[in-house]
Formats: structure tokens, C-alpha cells, sequence
């Protein structure tokens, strides 16, 4: 009858989360959903149901546009959570400025698939601000959010020395190497620009 909440608390569960296990994940779980979803449903591969009522050749299953929605936005939750350990200890410089980027190229993904979406209060209700209600940024906002974003987190980077903070191994895509990460990182910029050069060309000038 006493000491009921100590007796029921597990000895074995992770008291402190390794950034570096979230990021693996946050980059195998970005590069499926390009490869298995998007060009899936276009070739034909993945079909549901719901086309066989509809009989449209180039239906796109709910099921399927919601599992996009959802998986962009769990990756986007988990690498908030990296931001959430890193962002305070100046060695994880580079750990956290590739996050930015590979959050910005999923944001970017999830704007160009659906237009307006929440993006400034987003996957935040696992923070300090607990915000579980959203608001809808425009693309218009969203673009140039990320554009600064980008821009801020590629000079952010630290290629002086490999010792602060670099993902290292745990980063399947570069193995660590932060000259690809800005490459990476200004080839988004450069893809934004081109995309929005109809409508911004001043703006999508100064970019390129």
C-alpha cells in the first residue's frame, strides 16, 4: 500500500534519448516515402479498393495521401526532438544544423504535395509549447520560411573540425560529410528558387 508509484516505475526504460537513433530513422523513413509511395502510385504498383469503384487510371487511394500526411509529420515530430536536445550545447552545432536541413527538405516535400499545411506551430505537441491544434501557414510563407531556414542552417555548419557533433555513421546518407550536407542543402534553395521564379522572380533571382 505505499511507495505504489516507485514499485510501477521501469528500471529499464531510456532515461535520456540518443539523437543519433532518431536521425537514422528520420532519413530512412524520408527516402521510402519517396521511393515507395509517390512513384508507386504513379507506375501503377500501388493500387487500392477504391479505384475499382471509381475506375480512374490515375486515382490516388486515401489511405495512401493520409499515410504521407501522417509519416512526413512523425518524421518531422522525431527530428524536433533531436532540435529539442541539441539546440543548447554549442558542440552538436552541426548535428543540429543538419536536422534543419533534412526537416526543411521534408516540410518542402509536404508543401508541394498539399499546398497550405501547418508548418510554423508543426509537431510541436511533444515541446515546451504543447501545441496540438496547428495553424495552416500559406505556401507562399512556407517557402520563404524555408528558404531562410536553409540558408541559416547551411551557415551554421562547422566543417573546421569533424568533432562537433557530427552524425558520423549514424548519417546513411553522407556518412558525416558536411561539404555534401551543404550541397544538399543549397541544391533545396536552388530548387525552391526555380519553383517559385514564375511568381518571385526578383526574389528566385537572388537565390540562384
Amino acid at each position: 500500500e505505499k511507495n505504489f508509484g516507485d514499485i510501477n516505475v521501469n528500471p529499464n526504460a531510456p532515461t535520456v534519448t540518443n539523437p543519433d537513433f532518431i536521425f537514422t530513422e528520420a532519413l530512412i523513413n524520408g527516402a521510402q516515402m519517396d521511393a515507395n509511395r509517390d512513384f508507386g502510385i504513379w507506375a501503377g504498383l500501388t493500387a487500392s479498393d477504391e479505384g475499382l469503384e471509381r475506375k480512374d487510371n490515375y486515382f490516388l487511394p486515401s489511405e495512401l495521401a493520409i499515410d504521407t500526411w501522417r509519416g512526413c509529420y512523425s518524421i518531422i515530430a522525431n527530428l524536433n526532438e533531436i532540435v529539442k536536445i541539441v539546440k543548447d550545447d554549442p558542440y552538436y552545432v552541426n548535428k543540429l544544423a543538419v536536422t534543419r536541413i533534412w526537416r526543411a527538405y521534408i516540410f518542402g516535400r509536404l508543401t508541394d504535395l498539399y499546398g497550405d499545411i501547418p508548418y510554423s506551430e508543426a509537431a510541436k505537441g511533444n515541446t515546451d509549447q504543447f501545441i496540438i491544434s496547428p495553424v495552416y501557414d500559406t505556401q507562399r510563407s512556407i517557402y520563404l520560411g524555408l528558404l531562410d531556414e536553409l540558408k541559416d542552417a547551411i551557415a551554421q555548419i562547422d566543417v573546421s573540425t569533424n568533432a562537433l557533433g557530427n552524425y558520423k555513421s549514424a548519417d546513411i546518407v553522407y556518412g558525416g560529410d558536411l561539404t555534401k550536407w551543404i550541397k544538399f542543402g543549397n541544391s533545396l534553395r536552388l530548387r525552391m528558387a526555380l519553383r517559385i521564379s514564375n511568381v518571385e522572380p526578383d526574389l528566385a533571382k537572388g537565390i540562384v
